[in-house]
């Protein structure tokens, strides 16, 4: 498929305000603001990130991180006690983009390597 300008899809390339290139890594925030119940665990508006550049890919990667629960009445599970441990699992990220090679999944389930990631490798993410 191609842009109207003739591009190839697969060759359209966006870039940061910063000027760097944005790829199939690079995924981009999109804020939830909009939608009034869509909150974090200390009430900030939600987001997420989402693959920059475009896939023909029909299946999606939603990644959790943290595991995206808490189980009420458990000891060291529920909402509070993991906010109080681990309070960045209960916020919006600020950052506006976030490269999957820079983190600890970046050689496992955000790989596209089918050896390394036979599950998910050709997932748009």
């Amino acid at each position: 498929p191609f842009d109207e300008g003739g591009q190839s899809l697969k060759q359209k390339w966006l870039l940061r305000a910063d000027g760097q290139v944005i790829d199939k890594n690079m995924l981009e925030k999109i804020s939830l603001a909009r939608f009034p119940l869509a909150r974090t665990m200390d009430n900030t508006p939600a987001v997420y990130y989402r693959q920059t550049e475009r896939s023909e890919a029909n299946k999606f990667l939603i990644y959790l991180q943290g595991g995206g629960y808490c189980v009420p009445r458990i000891p060291d599970m529920d909402c509070e006690s993991r906010c109080e441990k681990h309070p960045y699992l209960c916020t919006a990220w600020e950052r506006e983009y976030f490269d999957t090679t820079d983190s600890s999944y970046g050689d496992n389930v955000f790989s596209e390597d089918p050896e390394v990631n036979p599950a998910f490798h050709n997932f748009h993410k």
